[in-house]
């Protein structure tokens, strides 16, 4: 009979709450835990992927009591998680390993329990990370699983008390009905061939069967999904966005990627020329202060570079009192010196990928955002000696080239 190893973790993409980084934590999952798992002889399931009927607590307890094993990520500091692995501390004495991602900071004193760390780059994870963290965790779970210690400090300070043991027939077989996680690897799916019409309805289906407790994450990707659909027309998708969102707070959310998908819903707005001047600006407005926000928030240069090039657009286009204009015009060169410094220190180290292609062109997105800075400061010779190195990196394609182009004679435009 096959082993069986449940994971506790966060699902989907989530954001820190220290460092409101956001972190695909299904990268993590489908990359390193459950291929380990495998590896190393074991079933492996994760909350999401139980099918049970009625609410997931019993099955959830019953996994967590039965498993032969637990693997419990920590990272993004997810409350689900925590209380799941102090249940199966409660439960079992053994056989239960503890992981988290680099940037993990314990909010409890618990250093006596071992965390092992890797490094998570948030919605990537390095393939050079993968197969080593992978590796290393396939033997841990083969170690831990031939040995004969206690893990839970619960039994630890207990002493010889027997694990607890239920009656395993009280509990409902899972079964009729299916689990969230199909339904959102069809969304994905459904995003990477581009067909988010149909994405939406898929989200808005789950949106529904959550109730009142939705999942943030699905809420965000139905916003995605709305305005990137154009359906029936732009104006409508992104006013159906707005109203996704707003059931997330957005101008009083941390969260990063609520900011920016709230950012860039009024960016899109402020461009339509359906609406009228002052509706424009109003959008403007809201996409300028979502975008700052996430620039504090992450000290990215995604949000800065954007950022800096709205403050210009406002500058040139919107602003009427002059003073303000300057003030725009002053606070996008200071966005962009401090986004030179921020590329200028991620090309300093390595650049994290999914293979050497994807990094490749990671690479080249940091450094054209860096060529994008330098000709906003006016270092234009600068900024296209660099544009022409990066036209003869392998794997860099022609669209990539003309997005940066393009974004260029846009910036241009305003100057």
């Amino acid at each position: 009979m096959t082993k069986k190893c449940f994971v506790v973790m966060g699902f989907n993409q989530k954001t820190d709450p220290i460092t409101a980084r956001v972190l695909d934590l299904d990268k993590t999952y489908k990359g390193i835990i459950k291929p380990a798992a495998e590896a190393a002889g074991f079933e492996c399931v994760r909350a999401d992927e139980i099918q049970h009927s009625g609410v997931i607590d019993v099955p959830m307890y019953q996994f967590l009591q039965d498993a032969d094993l637990v693997i419990a990520d920590l990272s993004t500091l997810n409350p689900n998680a925590f209380f799941e692995l102090g249940v199966r501390y409660a439960l079992k004495r053994r056989k239960t390993i503890v992981i988290a991602e680099n940037g993990f900071a314990n909010p409890f004193d618990t250093n006596h329990i071992v965390v092992r760390r890797y490094q998570h780059d948030g919605l990537v994870l390095d393939f050079e990370v993968v197969e080593s963290f992978r590796a290393e965790l396939t033997e841990l779970i083969k170690a831990v699983d031939e040995a004969d210690q206690d893990d839970s400090p619960v039994f630890q300070f207990l002493g010889n008390v027997e694990d607890v043991d239920f009656n395993k027939d009280s509990v409902s077989e899972a079964v009729d009905e299916a689990a969230y996680f199909p339904l959102i690897e069809q969304a994905k799916s459904l995003r990477s061939q581009g067909k988010f019409a149909e994405m939406s309805a898929v989200l808005e289906a789950i949106r529904i069967s959550q109730g009142e407790d939705v999942d943030p994450y699905i809420l965000q990707q139905l916003a995605l999904a709305h305005y990137k659909s154009e359906h029936p027309n732009k104006r409508a998708a992104l006013e159906k966005a707005k109203d996704v969102l707003a059931d997330l707070k957005p101008e009083q959310s941390l969260d990063a990627e609520t900011i920016g998908l709230w950012g860039a819903v009024h960016k899109r707005l402020a461009g339509l020329d359906s609406l009228d001047e002052n509706e424009r600006t109003n959008a403007l407005d809201v996409a300028i202060d979502a975008l700052y926000r996430g620039f504090y928030l992450l000290n990215d240069y995604y949000n800065g570079i954007n950022a800096a090039f709205l403050l210009d657009l406002r500058a040139s286009r919107f602003n009427v009192d002059a003073h303000e204009a300057v003030a725009d015009r002053v606070q996008a060169r200071r966005l962009r010196v401090r986004v030179k410094e921020i590329t200028d220190k991620l090309l300093s180290e390595q650049v994290a990928g999914e293979s050497e292609l994807n990094r490749v062109q990671n690479r080249y997105w940091i450094e054209a955002t860096k060529v994008e800075a330098m000709f906003g400061l006016g270092e234009e010779a600068e900024a296209s000696a660099l544009l022409g190195r990066l036209r003869s990196y392998d794997g860099i394609e022609s669209w990539m080239i003309d997005t940066t182009v393009n974004q260029l004679e846009k910036l241009g435009e305003l100057l």
